[in-house]
């Protein structure tokens, strides 16, 4: 698990981005970064909750999740029930990015703000990200 946050008086950091193809996880992390979003990585849904359970001590829990949902130990969706039926942690909305196409109604299960299909047409998951991450002046 990379943090790319950084420590101090900091806004806590706005997107955990949860997928475990490496790469494509840090591409998303640069692009949104750049974009002046503060950024958590998290390789799979196991990282993904260890991250929570340390930004909660610490008072710094993100604003917004984008989970992919085919990862190994546990996948999108097992991370998303067991956010789901956790208080502390529930209210954080999910953003899923998949390469995987489902149908409108087993998404809602997952109760996602948003839904894209790999490749991720950046500009329109900018724009999700922006309702949820207000980026500080420069």
């Amino acid at each position: 698990m990379a943090d790319r946050e950084i420590v101090g008086s900091q806004p806590p950091p706005c997107v955990l981005i949860v997928d475990d193809q490496h790469d494509a996880r840090q591409t998303l992390a640069e692009i949104l970064e750049l974009e002046g979003h503060k950024v958590i990585e998290a390789g799979d849904g196991v990282e993904a909750w260890e991250c929570l359970e340390e930004k909660l001590r610490s008072g710094r829990l993100p604003l917004l999740i984008v989970l992919d949902l085919m990862m190994p130990r546990m996948n999108g969706w097992e991370f998303r029930e067991r956010q789901l039926a956790d208080d502390r942690f529930r209210r954080i909305p999910v953003v899923v990015v998949s390469g995987a196409d489902r149908t409108e109604q087993s998404l809602s299960r997952l109760g996602a703000v948003d839904y894209f299909v790999k490749p991720v047409d950046i500009g329109k998951l900018l724009s999700t990200v922006a309702r949820f991450c207000s980026v500080p002046p420069a």
